[in-house]
């Protein structure tokens, strides 16, 4: 019955509850697209997430850059 969820999330645009169940299942490749349509409906911290549980550390930076929400340089000093 989890597909049937999946596509209830999706019609209700639930990004949250689909982040769950794609975490929880390890779907990666569903996990990159919900972090992609997250990223153009601007829910920052579901893109930011999911990018970051993928590893993918460039496209992170690219949310918090988008954001406006990249630490200042000197935090990292």
């Amino acid at each position: 019955k989890v597909q049937i969820a999946i596509e209830c999330l999706q019609l209700s645009n639930d990004l949250s509850g689909l982040l769950l169940i794609f975490t929880s299942l390890g779907m990666k490749d569903h996990l990159r697209k919900l972090a992609e349509i997250a990223e153009e409906q601007t829910k920052s911290n579901i893109s930011f997430i999911s990018y970051f549980l993928l590893a993918d550390i460039p496209k992170c930076l690219d949310v918090l850059v988008k954001c406006n929400r990249l630490p200042e340089a000197a935090f990292f000093a």
